[in-house]
Order: structure tokens, then C-alpha cells, then sequence
């Protein structure tokens, strides 16, 4: 999964928030205004995204803003190949460990994995702030892995350690990671995020699976931007192998409607308090990231990609007001610049 990052800022424009632009529910919590998702479903059309938006309705329920219907659809309740959103479960998953005291960010690897080079150099922080040193190689495994033995495996084979700890970002990092929450918790890795930060967060079974419990190309919407967008099963084989090669990074389909609901149970601190996740750590060469997002002061965002499938999500945590988009059909470059327009006509200033 290729990931493409800047760094970035925040920056206020005259008149913040334009009058009659923020509409406070029952909750106290700021719903999406009927001109906002008038503008939303606009800029949609006019960058011609096939997507589905998800933000704030009235009470706790989201507003779903749909450009696309049919079969092939993403949809709210459709599982979507999350990709790089599901390091915030695993940096949660993380948290929660450390909470218990089962770890510490100041672990080496070399007391998990004493066999990658630099191991005794590289601690749990640096692997969760992608500056530990170590690369991705390959980009997939030339199978599917059905199991978390071979998934890490092939995490292993295909890293390269380089011993220099400045910002650079890798799957492979997340994947150790997965790996060393398997080993701290005594379970598997997809054993401990279903039980422990899935099912919190109030996730029933029809709103995620793993990609070894997915099996079928209808189950999921299709891409027309993948590399086989011509051949919907030669697609959905290698969506499933990039997948398996990304264990903690990018293995979990979501559906829409079932991250929104992650997201707010990690908002109101029902899965860990948010301190946690939000801790400043300054990373050179790098933006404010720590377990997952990229951290602002008062905003958590976090990107996916995965051979055509392209989410976002921006959240205001102090004022519990969320944007999502998920897309079939650009590029992940593309799609980061739709997202930032959304952000502004919904949070009413800019994105850098």
C-alpha cells in the first residue's frame, strides 16, 4: 500500500466558521447543516467521485452523503478495505497494553524479534512513529497467507532494517507490531482487535472481517482505479494479497458505518483515554504522528490506500465532529486533495 504524506499545518481564514454555517444538536454535538451537505454532495460531483461521505447528523447518528447506487457501490454498510486506517485499532490495541502495563514504549524489539538487524536499537515508540529504520520491500506476498504464522513471516523476509531513525513510512512497522501484541496479550492478533477494540466500540460482525474471512469480489464494492480495473477478480486477488502482507497496517475490511462508530467510541475515551493517542512525539524529518493519526491540536486524521480503494478521515475531538470519505475511483493523490476541500466546507478552514 503506497502512502504519500506531507507535512502539514492548519490554517484559520477570516470569518472561521461563516454564519449559519454549524447547527448544535440535542447531543450539544455541531450537525451537518443542509447547506453544508448541499456543498459536500456538490464538490463530490464536480471532482466526478464515486464515494460515500460520512459526518455528523442530528443526535448520534451520522449524516451519509452517496454519489453512487447499485451493486458495485460503496455504501454506509458495505465492507471497504480500510487499508492504513486500521494502524489507529492497532496503535489503540497498543495503548490499551500499555495501559495494563504489559508494555512500555520503551521496549526493544530485540526482547520480540531479537533477530532483526538493530533490533537492540529500536524501541516500541520508534515503531510506532514510523522512525525505527525499518523499509518495506516488497509490496505483496505472490499468494494469499491464511494464517497470522505465515502473515509475519513474510513481515519479516520483507523488511530491511537501516538503522537510521528519522521519519519514513512503512507497513512492516505495524506488522511487528501486530506481532508483538499477539505475543504480550497471548493471542492472536485478530483475536485481540476483535474482542478488545472492535467489539468495544460496539462493532457487530456484519461491520468488519479479516481478509482471510473474505472470499468473495461481490462481497466488496468494486474499484475502477486498481491496477486490474478490467478484471474484478484478478483485482479483488490482489487487493487480497496486498492485505494478507499487511498484518496490523491494512488486513481488516470496515464497513463505513462501522469505522464512524470506532472512531466515536475512541473520541469519548471508551476504548482508551484519548491522551494516549494523541501524545506529541517529536519525529525527525516528520509530522506529529503517534499510534496511527497525525495529531493536531484538537484533530486526530488519519489515510488509507489499497490498489484503487482510498479513505480519509478528519475528527475534531474537543468538539466531537467527524469527516469521512471513502473512494473507488482516483488516485490517492487525488483523493487527499478532494478531502481537503471537504474539510474546509465543513470545518470551515483549511487543510495543509
Amino acid at each position: 500500500m503506497q502512502h504519500i504524506r506531507r507535512h502539514w499545518g492548519l490554517r484559520l481564514i477570516s470569518g472561521l466558521l461563516a454564519v449559519g454555517l454549524i447547527v448544535t444538536s440535542s447531543t450539544g454535538i455541531q450537525a451537518t447543516t443542509t447547506k453544508q451537505a448541499h456543498a459536500i454532495r456538490h464538490t463530490l460531483k464536480q471532482n466526478h467521485a464515486q464515494a460515500i461521505v460520512i459526518v455528523n447528523g442530528h443526535g448520534q447518528a451520522p449524516k451519509i452523503i452517496q454519489t453512487t447506487t447499485g451493486r458495485n457501490a460503496a455504501t454506509a454498510n458495505r465492507l471497504f478495505p480500510i487499508a492504513s486506517l486500521q494502524k489507529v485499532m492497532t496503535g489503540v490495541s497498543l495503548a490499551q497494553l500499555i495501559r495494563q502495563n504489559k508494555l512500555t514504549l520503551n521496549d526493544r524489539l530485540s526482547r520480540y524479534y531479537p533477530h532483526v538487524r538493530y533490533a537492540h536499537q529500536i524501541t516500541v515508540q520508534q515503531l510506532i512513529t514510523h522512525s525505527s529504520g525499518i523499509r518495506d520491500c516488497l509490496p505483496a506476498p505472490a499468494a494469499v497467507l491464511p494464517t497470522q504464522n505465515q502473515q509475519l513471516a513474510f513481515t519479516l523476509r520483507n523488511l530491511r532494517s537501516t538503522g537510521h531513525h528519522y521519519w519514513h513510512y512503512s507497513n512492516a512497522e505495524y506488522g511487528l507490531l501486530s506481532g508483538i501484541i499477539s505475543q504480550v496479550s497471548k493471542t492472536s492478533y485478530q483475536q485481540y482487535l476483535t474482542r478488545n477494540v472492535l467489539e468495544r466500540a460496539g462493532l457487530s460482525s456484519r461491520q468488519f472481517a479479516f481478509y482471510n474471512h473474505v472470499h468473495r469480489v461481490t462481497t466488496v464494492p468494486i474499484s475502477t482505479t486498481g491496477l486490474n480495473r478490467f478484471d474484478q477478480v484478478a483485482n479483488f486477488n490482489r487487493l487480497q494479497r496486498t492485505m494478507a502482507g499487511a498484518p496490523g497496517a491494512g488486513e481488516l475490511y470496515c464497513t463505513p458505518q462501522g469505522y464512524w462508530q470506532f472512531i466515536q467510541a475512541l473520541t469519548h475515551n471508551k476504548l482508551v483515554p484519548l491522551k494516549m493517542i494523541t501524545k506529541k512525539v517529536a519525529i525527525k524529518g516528520g509530522p506529529w504522528y503517534f499510534d496511527g493519526v497525525y495529531n493536531h491540536p484538537g484533530l486526530i486524521h488519519a489515510d488509507g490506500a489499497n490498489n484503487g480503494y482510498d479513505c480519509t478521515f478528519y475528527c475534531d475531538y474537543r468538539h466531537h465532529k467527524t469527516l469521512m470519505l471513502f473512494t473507488t475511483n482516483m488516485s490517492f493523490v487525488h483523493m487527499e486533495t478532494l478531502g481537503y476541500k471537504l474539510f474546509r466546507i465543513y470545518f470551515g478552514y483549511n487543510y495543509e
